[in-house]
């Protein structure tokens, strides 16, 4: 089921419990940062179950992370100040 899309990136959900972003623009480095504030902080992030990629038809390279917990589930969870940043989240500035 696609949750969202923006140019060069998909969100989509897997079972009930998984979301899986892919695309072009998606960069493995998010995975990896979000590993690791997952370990050094108490701030709620995705937890990633996989990072891999795979050439496309057009020869680039998309990048699949698999996490749990989507915006949503944790939208309840979150004060005002963080709810207002959730929109920049789908910038590509902040994708890159």
């Amino acid at each position: 089921m696609l949750i969202h899309e923006s140019f060069g990136s998909r969100l989509v959900r897997m079972q009930q419990r998984f979301v899986m972003r892919f695309g072009v623009q998606v960069n493995p480095i998010e995975a990896h940062n979000m590993m690791y504030v997952a370990k050094s902080s108490t701030v709620p992030v995705h937890r990633v179950y996989a990072i891999y990629q795979s050439p496309s038809e057009n020869k680039s390279v998309v990048i699949y992370i698999v996490m749990d917990m989507t915006l949503l589930e944790l939208w309840a969870k979150l004060d005002q100040a963080h709810k207002l940043l959730s929109p920049r989240l789908f910038e590509p500035t902040l994708m890159s």
